[in-house]
């Protein structure tokens, strides 16, 4: 059975045999949920090393395709206000080093999953079959938003074939334990990335999507005739980019089952993060895949599950220090995160085929809780915009903003590690430098302005509770 074949299988029986509906159930701690829902779906050490083997083998072929998950995508409307010629993605490329990249949604992470989770897949598959795949057009990874009018997905490199795995449908999503897109770092070639693609477009990691013409219909050795360009120098250092960032994307050290937050009015998933409130003030959160703890603790229980073959993979996906340094301490005391109380519920509420009994509500099961969440996340952040502006007002009026201060909280490296900003983001963006940040970076900063000495600057709207203590013990300091 070729690869074709296995990924349509996936289509229309997706690892049925390991993977079912999410069911109703409850977990206080962050060890009892990893227990009753990450645990079971698992794969065993032997399948996960022949996936390692595998995907260390295809990284290394010379003419390996690489995957990059999203790329540059800016919004539709943002691409009525550019040239016709510009492209929301890249499409595929060939390097002049002879290796290929391209852009795709995290669908193709997806597909993995799901090849991972039948692990019969891994018994007949070879990394050579996985390249003379990912090198057929019109394969497995689609683009859920097309260009203008519809052209650009049309000279797409992947297209969806069939319908895609249901482990959506079953009530969950990819949550990846590495930030895909963000902190890689190596010192011996001098590479230092942690804010995602922007910090790409440069002479030693040039992996930049070009213009809509550069990408033109040739016929080629790739099974059929496709829309590519070629001859792109990517830089000297990309190469080792682009296994990293490939690693991170889609091997399933890097992964795992969680319910997802909420779809189309539906709610999935609900916990509380008490202890970065201090157990006082609790919150209700859903997106328990990207929540903090529970990818430290992930860190923790893939080093004792997988061991060797994980420590592998850590050393081959250019980890900064202290990123590195951020997920050992799942490891020196993982009691830690094991005993955090969370009270996560969680439901598959395609289960019921009815919106009005798909809540996870910690106080009735019946009763959505989209309507309240909503009131109280509008009070907060209002409350929470009030105290940022108080503490960086305070600073300009003390004499303290100085122009070194004004440079640290321009940087996206520091107020990350400081204030655990994500990474995507600086705290300060001067107002005149606003116009160039990325369209869909734009939202995340305050209409407010911050004015010092007659400059005006934006400031990053990304707060919750423990990021304001952080600002706030960080302003107390200085």
């Amino acid at each position: 059975m070729t690869l074709e074949e296995k990924i349509k299988k996936i289509n229309i029986a997706p690892a049925a045999s390991k993977l079912t509906a999410l069911d109703s159930g409850t977990s206080v701690s962050i060890k009892e949920f990893w227990e009753k829902v990450v645990e079971p779906l698992l794969p065993d050490y032997n399948t996960m090393k022949k996936w390692h083997e595998l995907l260390i083998e295809y990284v290394s072929f010379a003419d390996a395709v690489f995957m990059i998950r999203k790329g540059n995508e800016e919004s539709k409307s943002y691409m009525e206000t550019v040239p016709a010629d510009a492209l929301r993605r890249g499409f595929l490329t060939k390097t002049d080093a002879g290796y290929w990249f391209a852009y795709n949604d995290n669908d193709f992470a997806t597909y993995m999953l799901a090849m991972v989770l039948d692990g019969d897949i891994i018994d007949t598959l070879s990394a050579k079959e996985l390249l003379t795949y990912l090198k057929t057009p019109d394969s497995i990874v689609r683009f859920n938003k097309s260009g203008k009018d519809g052209v650009e997905k049309n000279k797409a490199y992947f297209k969806i074939n069939g319908t895609p795995p249901r482990i959506s449908q079953n009530g969950y999503t990819v949550a990846h334990i590495f930030d895909v897109n963000a902190h890689y770092y190596d010192k011996e070639l001098g590479f230092n990335n942690t804010g995602g693609e922007v910090a790409l477009k440069s002479a030693m990691v040039n992996i930049d999507k070009g213009m809509y013409s550069d990408y033109t219909l040739k016929g080629t050795a790739l099974s059929k005739n496709i829309y590519y360009r070629e001859n792109y120098h990517p830089g000297s250092k990309a190469r080792k980019y682009l296994e990293a960032h490939m690693l991170r994307f889609l091997h399933p050290l890097n992964y795992f089952c969680a319910p997802k937050d909420n779809n189309n009015g539906y709610v999935y998933c609900e916990f509380t993060d008490c202890v970065n409130n201090g157990k006082k003030n609790p919150r209700r959160f859903r997106r328990i895949s990207g929540y903090e703890h529970l990818l430290y603790y992930a860190h923790y229980k893939f080093k004792e599950k997988y061991s060797d073959i994980y420590d592998d993979f850590l050393a081959r996906i250019m980890l900064p220090d202290d990123t590195y340094d951020a997920f050992e301490h799942s490891v020196a005391r993982p009691d830690y995160y094991a005993d955090e109380v969370i009270d996560a519920q969680y439901a598959n509420p395609l289960l019921s085929g009815s919106k009005s009994t798909a809540s996870c509500s910690t106080k009735s099961a019946a009763k959505s809780t989209a309507p309240k969440a909503a009131s109280a996340g509008t009070s907060v952040k209002s409350n929470n915009k009030v105290l940022v502006f108080k503490l960086l007002n305070d600073l300009v009026d003390s004499g303290k903003m100085t122009p070194s201060v004004i440079l640290k909280l321009s940087d996206k490296r520091f107020t990350q590690q400081t204030f655990g900003i994500p990474s995507t983001y600086a705290l300060l963006v001067k107002e005149s430098d606003f116009t160039r940040l990325e369209c869909s970076a734009k939202k995340y900063y305050k209409p407010e302005r911050l004015v010092i000495d007659g400059e005006k600057y934006c400031v990053c709207s990304q707060w919750i509770p423990k990021r304001i203590k952080k600002l706030k013990d960080w302003h107390d300091i200085l």
